[in-house]
């Protein structure tokens, strides 16, 4: 696990917290890139070693860099794309499997709603264009061909870079989604997004949930619920009280609730069952809205501050189960250290089985 805050620090450690290696760049800033701006893990090259692929500043200039996962040692580096006037100073790495999943990956680069670009595995750019693009892209394979694109707010690219559809115009109260989650209905691939929208795999519109509530989602999910998907929402609302949503396939509203800075959803066994886990209540819920198990509670903070992204869900342990990763800061709101939550025994209060060193503001991936 790497936690890192864009180009000022990053930390690499194994899951019992122990240290492996830690760069800090004094001289970088969240002005040159966001905390929160994405990085990855993964053996890109196929040589049996993993790669974290991030950012740093080299002689001034942002470089995208391969970083040897367990050493921290430098492979290689090449300067990153640069933004554009529309572009915002949070970026993107992401890892696309455009060859298929048996293939050296890609490293999707780029920056917020204007600028993308693709590497391949020796940081070779291969193309770069403008489009609004929205966050970060999601990679999948939407026609079965083996092969992934690329979805990036609600456009769609292949591995040249070549439009496959634009989907904007179902937009009524933004530009872009901020999360995807795909999903498999009746044999086909479906795209749910955080405005509510479930595209097919060529861009259109199958079905609209939630549209005379929501205003601006920011993340999706789906968990599975005696064998009915639930469909998950946190919307924005007025920018400052944070709403979470859970529908049935057919629209309606099961669970509602507000107050929380941060929504994940955890998934505790291979079939998709799963909870809503909300940072400052301390718990994890079902899709009806019963709490089924505690963790620690957040309540400092706004998304406007370093506290964003408290929480993420991942599984770390590649068994089927997330765990549940959670940042929490000291009372002075100034250091923060990363606690792992197991899930595969929820209790009325989880204790956590890993507490890492402490750190400033970071983001973790």
């Amino acid at each position: 696990m790497i936690l890192s805050r864009g180009d000022v620090e990053q930390i690499a450690m194994d899951l019992t917290g122990r240290v492996l290696w830690h760069f800090l760049d004094p001289s970088a800033n969240w002005q040159h890139r966001r905390p929160d701006s994405s990085v990855f893990i993964w053996d890109l090259d196929l040589d049996g070693k993993a790669e974290f692929v991030c950012t740093r500043r080299i002689d001034g200039q942002e470089h995208l860099c391969l970083i040897d996962a367990m050493t921290g040692d430098s492979r290689t580096a090449t300067p990153l794309t640069k933004p554009t006037g529309e572009c915002d100073n949070r970026g993107f790495v992401r890892l696309g499997l455009l060859d298929g999943p048996d293939q050296p990956g890609y490293v999707i680069a780029g920056w917020d709603y204007g600028r993308l670009a693709v590497y391949d595995c020796s940081l070779r750019l291969l193309w770069e264009l403008d489009a609004p693009i929205g966050h970060d892209p999601f990679c999948y394979d939407l026609d079965g061909d083996g092969h992934e694109e690329i979805i990036c707010g609600y456009l769609a690219f292949d591995r040249e870079g070549h439009l496959l559809w634009d989907s904007r115009h179902y937009l009524e109260h933004d530009s872009h989604a901020d999360s995807f989650v795909f999903f498999q209905e009746q044999g086909e691939v479906r795209l749910f997004t955080s405005e509510g929208h479930i595209l097919d795999a060529s861009g259109q519109l199958v079905d609209a949930i939630g549209q005379d509530i929501l205003i601006h989602g920011q993340e999706a999910g789906i968990i599975s619920t005696d064998q009915e998907l639930r469909f998950v929402i946190q919307d924005r609302c007025d920018g400052v009280k944070q709403t979470t949503y859970a529908f049935t396939r057919q629209g309606a509203v099961t669970f509602e609730t507000s107050g929380a800075q941060n929504m994940q959803t955890v998934i505790w066994d291979g079939q998709g069952a799963g909870g809503i886990w909300l940072d400052t209540h301390g718990l994890i819920y079902d899709a009806d809205g019963e709490a089924l198990a505690k963790v620690r509670a957040f309540e400092k903070g706004s998304w406007r501050t370093p506290t964003r992204g408290v929480g993420s869900a991942h599984d770390l342990m590649y068994d089927g189960r997330d765990e549940l990763i959670i940042r929490h800061f000291d009372e002075d709101n100034r250091s923060a250290w990363c606690e792992i939550y197991a899930l595969d025994k929820l209790a009325d209060r989880n204790e956590h089985k890993t507490t890492t060193r402490p750190m400033a503001d970071w983001s973790f991936y």
